[in-house]
């Protein structure tokens, strides 16, 4: 009778063995430097300073704030952000106009503007502050949901890409709500 006979294969030899070990090596290693990298990217985030923030007082200033030091690094009167976030928009009286400026928020910069005839005062801005509704200012005891009384509205629109301000004169009493996205549309409230 025959005895049956164990071969023991030696794993060096194997050339399938030998590919999988290969194989394994890889993955450990890539494994590895993929963790390491991501361990050097949150050391990284964690060592950088704070971001500055911009923020309103609530009465038409913005302001950058360095968040380490507490100091402002430039301050904006008569301004509103975008709700983006890209630009700020700024109505500032220069004589019988109104020059609208369009304010980088990172450096303070006026990266662009524009002159309306008149004094006027931002109402509304579109989401990416590529244009403007402005009318007369709202006196200073103007409650801001109670409509000031009037029978014809006028509205001027500016926009921040250098075409020529329009105005309009609307039969009614209307306040410039928002803009579309595209910037096309200017969406009022209509107050009877």
């Amino acid at each position: 009778m025959p005895l049956a006979t164990l071969e023991q294969t030696d794993s060096s030899t194997d050339p399938a063995s030998s590919a999988s070990g290969t194989s394994r090596r890889r993955w450990i290693v890539l494994v590895a430097a993929v963790m390491a990298l991501a361990v050097m990217a949150a050391v990284s985030l964690f060592d950088r300073p704070p971001a500055p923030v911009l923020v309103s007082d609530g009465e038409g200033s913005l302001s950058l704030i360095d968040v380490k030091t507490g100091e402002a690094a430039y301050t904006i009167t008569d301004a509103v952000r975008a709700p983006a976030g890209s630009k700020i928009i700024r109505a500032e009286e220069k004589g019988e106009d109104t020059a609208v400026e369009v304010v980088d928020p990172k450096s303070g910069d006026v990266v662009a503007s524009t002159r309306v005839q008149g004094t006027l005062a931002i109402r509304a801005i579109s989401p990416f502050g590529g244009v403007a509704a402005l009318m007369p200012p709202r006196p200073a005891s103007a409650d801001l949901y109670v409509p000031e009384p009037r029978e014809e509205t006028t509205i001027s629109v500016a926009w921040s890409d250098g075409r020529e301000p329009r105005t309009y004169t609307l039969e009614g009493n209307f306040e410039p709500e928002t803009f579309s996205t595209d910037e096309t549309t200017l969406f009022l409230l209509e107050f009877f």
